[in-house]
């Protein structure tokens, strides 16, 4: 049969299938009977699809594939009666027609007597290739829509044929490659075929790692690009161009502690005069799956961490690092210097308290610590303590100390006992007044020879 009229009459033939749809629900007067077909209809290079023909009637056909390069390929039938079906792959080099799908474009079949074309149909093949992005977190496999530095993060990369949706995997599973670039979109890394895994992961996909280290430059909203291919020659080019993913810095974990310098006591509140150690824990925070090399202290060495400590009143405003502001009054009373220590991994600094001010709308002074490591942008850390001023505050001119409670017994009836306990308390009352005058000194010890003689007569009562 004449090549181009063979061909008009497959492309004619493929035009008509493909109104049928658009007029199926027009009624149909007659329809040529479709004795050849492939299935699939619509495959990727390197796939395969089985060409069946049904028998018109007893006899010798020759069924004909015409790649879109014009070039056939042919094999003789012999059917014994009517209806009779025989079936062939194309796309297996060594079965069938004994050639590859390696061509994209339109396949026109044949099945022809002689040189009458009985039936004819056609198969497309196409060379695209699906891709699709998300991205889950190490460890607990959930979905997340940012990240943060630290963080050991999974891209998944869904490759698909776009002719049946199945898994790029090219039987071969090695033959398939997907590259895709890491955040800042310089660097390219290789993804890995993951195999599905239960129901909530039905299909294989592509996994690439990402996981940015404390001083990564990954920051900023991350758009992958993604290259995938295989042996046959299928390709597909994928950019993300969803929500933006942004990957941040890590916020550094901060803990506070102050302690008296002298008797290494925790400190709840501030007053005059006090001298205080303000200790700072500050670590890179620990998160699930962590990028190896991630967690531990901040220290001066190796990540170049700065810290600032500051003292103060009022709210504080962490851009301007200032207290207080138009509306509400406030103030900085004292700067920390801080230093690291290799030993304890802590960093330490001496507060020394002159005189405090008075708290105007406030009821508590401020321990503000901030921190930065020296990747670009850094990491930050900022945590603060509220300490009240000490509750119990006496003034006795210029000086000024902290109050204490003495336990008293009052089951004691020896007047030893007795008199000592009110010495006790003459003499703790005597350390908070300043200047007392002379007769008062004289009510004391008359006071107080009272009450030797009143516990020396119930002593001499008892005994008898």
């Amino acid at each position: 049969m004449n090549f181009s009229l063979r061909k008009s009459t497959g492309a004619f033939l493929l035009l008509i299938s493909l109104l049928i749809p658009a007029i199926a629900a027009i009624p149909a007067v007659s329809a040529q009977t479709q004795y050849i077909a492939a299935t699939p209809n619509y495959i990727n290079l390197g796939m395969t699809t089985t060409i069946a023909v049904t028998a018109p009637a007893a006899g010798s056909y020759t069924v004909v594939v015409q790649e879109p390069s014009g070039v056939e390929l042919q094999l003789a039938e012999t059917f014994t009666s009517a209806g009779q079906v025989v079936s062939n792959v194309f796309g297996n080099v060594t079965l069938g027609f004994k050639a590859a799908v390696a061509q994209v474009g339109t396949y026109n079949i044949f099945l022809e007597q002689g040189s009458t074309v009985i039936s004819s149909n056609s198969f497309l093949v196409t060379n695209k290739i699906v891709i699709s992005f998300d991205m889950i977190i190490a460890g607990t496999c959930v979905f997340v829509a940012g990240g943060t530095r630290g963080q050991e993060m999974l891209g998944q990369f869904h490759v698909t044929y776009a002719s049946t949706g199945a898994t790029v995997e090219n039987f071969n599973k090695t033959a398939a490659k997907v590259t895709y670039t890491l955040p800042g979109g310089t660097t390219i890394a290789t993804a890995t075929l993951h195999a599905n895994s239960s129901t909530t992961w039905p299909t294989p996909w592509y996994q690439g790692h990402v996981w940015p280290a404390w001083n990564a430059s990954w920051v900023g909203n991350y758009y992958p690009s993604v290259n995938a291919s295989d042996q046959y020659g299928n390709t597909g080019t994928f950019t993300y161009s969803g929500y933006p993913f942004p990957i941040a810095p890590a916020t550094l974990s901060t803990t506070i502690q102050l302690s008296d310098a002298k008797t290494g006591q925790l400190i709840t509140g501030l007053y005059n005069g006090q001298s205080a150690n303000i200790t700072a824990s500050i670590q890179y925070l620990q998160v699930v799956d962590p990028v190896s090399g991630f967690n531990g202290p901040l220290d001066t060495a190796t990540r170049g961490g700065v810290v600032t400590t500051l003292v103060g009143w009022g709210p504080y405003n962490a851009t301007s690092g200032a207290f207080g502001n138009s509306k509400v009054p406030g103030g900085l009373i004292a700067t920390v210097p801080m230093t690291y220590s290799t030993a304890t991994k802590m960093w330490t600094g001496q507060l020394n308290v002159g005189t405090l001010p008075k708290l105007v709308n406030a009821t508590s002074y401020e321990v503000v610590v901030s921190s930065h490591d020296k990747a670009s942008p850094p990491n930050t850390g900022f945590a603060t303590l509220n300490l009240p001023p000490a509750t119990l505050q006496v003034t006795t001119g210029a000086a000024t100390s902290i109050s204490t409670t003495t336990a008293v017994s009052t089951t004691t009836s020896t007047a030893t006992s007795i008199s000592t306990t009110f010495f006790v308390a003459v003499s703790t009352s005597l350390q908070t007044v300043s200047t007392v005058p002379l007769l008062a000194y004289a009510t004391m010890v008359v006071l107080l020879i009272v009450g030797l003689s009143f516990g020396y007569l119930v002593t001499r009562k008892s005994a008898s």
